[in-house]
């Protein structure tokens, strides 16, 4: 029977029952109401209009409830525009002792193919540069890492993996052992060369090996003593801020990026002087320091001098 359809007696029934029970309930509400309006009003008695009035207000007092009570509580952060460089760093390397962590530090680009990623030295050949790596010339001494360019013929391999001799040998690490990151603050304590013919370099570098994007920290050209920093993004050319001149000299300054969802920030000494906010970057990088030699080294004054680097640190939000 309980599975069975009702009879219409059953039905009949109900219906009564329920009819009764609005009545009731009627009856119940306008006593309620009445007592209400006469508590309210405490001596000025009542009409029917009065207790009409009363839950007219009544109800229109009363707030409207909200789907959600925290609407935002799922919402993710705001992003922060610009990461500040406060509290613990999540990665410090600083350069003490007299030889590089390889736990953290690589010392060649690390790709294999076109004469990078080899174990005993490469270059960049995808640029017009001249020299060829090796880790010999990461030197850690007096609280720092120096990238020293020397000018001494070194044997290496040409982009198609003959033979070929470079007249200069040069330092490059990159962070690809240690660091990998999406957003952050990066910092690096430097002092950058000047001699004429070198390109020293801080930089970033996808870590799935796709190109572009790359973000320029700094690039300087001793031939001209220029300075920059450039953005080479996905799908578009490349924008750059030219920093003042002199800007950068022999002394030692400290370099930033601020990296969110929605804006790249370069930083001078605590200074902003670019900011990007149409071609964000959205996938891990690693960090790159390098010294390249951009003038051919039969030229007299060229491949000599040192990238120095105190320090590299990360932030995230």
């Amino acid at each position: 029977m309980r599975l069975g359809k009702p009879s219409p007696r059953t039905l009949t029934v109900g219906a009564g029952v329920l009819a009764v029970a609005v009545a009731v309930l009627a009856v119940a509400a306008g006593v309620y109401w009445g007592l209400g309006k006469a508590s309210a009003t405490n001596s000025t008695g009542s009409s029917a209009s009065g207790s009409s009035s009363s839950v007219s207000s009544a109800a229109s007092r009363t707030p409207s409830v909200s789907p959600s009570a925290s609407p935002t509580e799922s919402t993710p952060p705001a992003d922060p525009g610009v990461i500040q460089p406060t509290g613990s760093p999540v990665f410090d390397a600083t350069f003490s002792g007299s030889g590089l962590d390889r736990s953290v530090w690589g010392t060649c680009y690390p790709y294999p193919g076109d004469s990078d990623g080899s174990p005993s030295g490469c270059t960049n050949s995808e640029n017009k540069e001249f020299e060829w790596y090796l880790p010999a010339q990461d030197q850690v001494y007096g609280g720092a890492l120096h990238l020293v360019a020397q000018k001494i013929p070194t044997a290496g391999t040409a982009r198609d993996g003959s033979p070929q001799t470079y007249a200069c040998r040069s330092g490059i690490v990159t962070s690809d052992p240690g660091l990998q990151f999406k957003y952050g603050y990066l910092q690096v304590v430097a002092q950058i060369p000047e001699e004429p013919g070198m390109w020293p370099a801080l930089w970033l570098e996808a870590a799935n090996g796709q190109w572009p994007p790359e973000i320029d920290i700094l690039e300087h050209w001793g031939v001209d003593q220029e300075s920059a920093e450039f953005l080479h993004p996905v799908g578009q050319g490349q924008l750059r801020f030219r920093l003042p001149p002199d800007l950068i000299g022999t002394a030692w300054h400290t370099f930033g990026l601020s990296w969110t969802r929605s804006q790249l920030t370069w930083f001078i000494d605590g200074k902003e002087y670019f900011v990007d906010r149409i071609a964000v970057p959205h996938l891990p990088m690693f960090f790159i320091a390098n010294l390249a030699d951009s003038v051919n080294p039969t030229t007299p004054g060229v491949c000599s001098g040192s990238l120095n680097i105190r320090s590299v640190e990360l932030w995230k939000a």
